[in-house]
Formats: structure tokens, sequence, C-alpha cells
């Protein structure tokens, strides 16, 4: 179902067309974000802030979705980012609407509780997908030498810690922030 998440009519259109489909939502993963150019918050734009702070408006609209909607016991997953950890210079826009995201998180988590919903974040560290493939190789190959694993993430690392966040095992994690960067090192 395709939708514009800076859009809320298209976040309710979106759940309402897969609970149709569906029958029932279960498990919702709030995956959405860009990655701005690395600009000094001097020469940062209106247009850039309105674009990042577009999809956290986004995130939280389907959060509040997944709130009126999930069954007890259902689950909600948001993704952040590790610039929410190492402080880099040029991502004032994009880590503090991550940084929204945590708190968000955290608070809803609260919210959902008495409901037996469980909410977190997963935290991943630079990840080989296509949001990174215009950064310069000697840029990546310096964040992978920043990881204890000396790599950067794959998307399977990801989605491994999401599907474990999502299982019934995880039934006691709620309203964490759970790091997956491969101990980036800031």
């Amino acid at each position: 179902i395709q939708a514009d998440l800076t859009h809320i009519d298209d976040v309710r259109r979106l759940y309402a067309e897969a609970q149709q489909k569906l029958g029932h939502i279960d498990i919702v993963v709030n995956n959405a974000g860009v990655l701005p150019p690395s600009l000094p918050v001097a020469q940062e734009t209106e247009k850039t802030w309105d674009t990042v702070y577009g999809l956290l408006k986004g995130t939280y609209f389907s959060m509040q979705e997944a709130a009126r909607r999930l069954p007890d016991g259902g689950r909600i997953i948001n993704i952040s980012s590790s610039t929410t950890r190492t402080w880099s210079a040029g991502s004032a826009i994009y880590a503090s609407a991550k940084i929204a995201v945590e708190q968000l998180t955290r608070s809803l988590s609260r919210e959902l509780g008495p409901r037996n919903i469980t909410v977190n974040a997963v935290i991943p560290g630079l990840t080989e997908t296509d949001m990174i493939s215009d950064m310069p190789p000697a840029m990546l190959e310096g964040a992978a030498k920043n990881t204890t694993l000396g790599r950067l993430g794959k998307p399977q690392d990801i989605a491994d810690v999401v599907a474990f966040v999502a299982s019934d095992e995880a039934r006691w994690v709620t309203g964490q922030l759970i790091v997956a960067n491969g101990g980036l090192n800031p």
C-alpha cells in the first residue's frame, strides 16, 4: 500500500487499507527516514527541516493509528539512528528528529503498557542501504573502522533485531532503546 507519511490522511488510509486487507494489524514497524545533506546549522534550510520533521510527524501519527488499532499484546517498533549517540556535526536536524522518535517510543510504551502492547526503538548504526549509497567511500570506510566489529551493518543485522523485538520472546521488553550498531565508537 503506497502512502506519503508526511500526509496524515495517507497514514490513516494506509492503516485502514491494511486492516481491511489483513483483517487485523498485530505489529507495526515505523522505518521512515531521509538522510539530508550534512550541513552546519548556519547553512541549513527550512525545506530540509520540513522534510525531516514531516517524516517525524508521520511516525507520530502512525503510532497514533497503531495505538487505536492494535489488539492487546501487539508490538510497535520504531527505527531511530545512532546519530542520536554520536554528536556529529552537520546532523542536527536528522538527529533531533530521531531523538524525538526515541522519546515518543518511551512515552507510548507507558500509555500502551496496560494493554500489554510493547513499544520499543531499534537504533541502527550505518547500514548498507540505498540511503547511504551517495556517501563517499572514504567516509563509509571510516565509519566501518569506528565499529567494534569493523564493518557497516547489513539490512539483515537490523531485521533480525526487529524480528526479535516483534516476537513473543520479547514480551517483557518495552520502552527500550535497543542499539544495534556493531559497537560504534563515537
